[in-house]
């Protein structure tokens, strides 16, 4: 037989081998992403409240508390309890004695 036909009869040789490496490599990327994205997601969260907080005691000096609060549909403020629902939010500022500044 010659080299011709034996490379034929073979299927692991050419585009398929071809193909197979590059499903892999790409699995295991997207693999990789996701798990990146997952284990940085915490701390990403945790640093952009802690600059949020820096933030607001800079525009708002001799405060000692914050407190968050949702602009709701009836255009009326609620305190925010539990993560932020939307972008719509006033930080109102409290001295030692808890008067509003």
């Amino acid at each position: 037989m010659s080299e011709d036909t034996t490379k034929l009869k073979n299927p692991d040789t050419g585009s398929f081998k071809m193909l197979r490496a590059m499903v892999g490599i790409g699995i295991v990327c997207a693999l990789l992403i996701v798990l990146m994205y997952e284990g940085t997601m915490p701390r990403i969260k945790q640093l952009k409240a802690e600059a949020l907080e820096q933030a607001i005691f800079k525009v708002l000096p001799g405060i000692s508390s914050t407190k968050a609060f949702q602009l709701n549909s009836n255009n009326t403020f609620s305190i925010l309890e539990g993560e932020i629902k939307d972008q719509h939010l006033v930080y109102a500022g409290y001295d030692e004695n808890g008067t509003f500044k």
